[in-house]
């Protein structure tokens, strides 16, 4: 799975967001707004990735035992599912 569309990321003080350009903008409307993990997994996303791919970048990178890291994949993959932003 990977990620659709072209995004731009930027940082506003303490904030993370990810928001969409092109043609991407037209059919996004919106932005999404990302932590430090989030981060992490969104540019995992820019390549074709397995879940457990994310697990893993998220094991690599941060203390965290891997039913957390899961638990978190999960999540932030069901939010960009919803908004239609993933291809699997």
């Amino acid at each position: 799975m990977k990620r659709k569309g072209s995004f731009a990321v930027h940082l506003f003080e303490n904030d993370i967001v990810a928001v969409a350009e092109n043609e991407t903008g037209t059919e996004f409307h919106g932005m999404i707004r990302l932590n430090e993990t989030g981060l992490t997994l969104w540019k995992c996303l820019l390549n074709d990735v397995t879940e457990e791919d994310l697990i893993q970048a998220l094991l690599d990178e941060y203390e965290v035992d891997h039913d957390t890291a899961k638990a978190d994949v999960e999540s932030f993959l069901e939010i960009l599912r919803d908004a239609g932003l993933i291809e699997d």
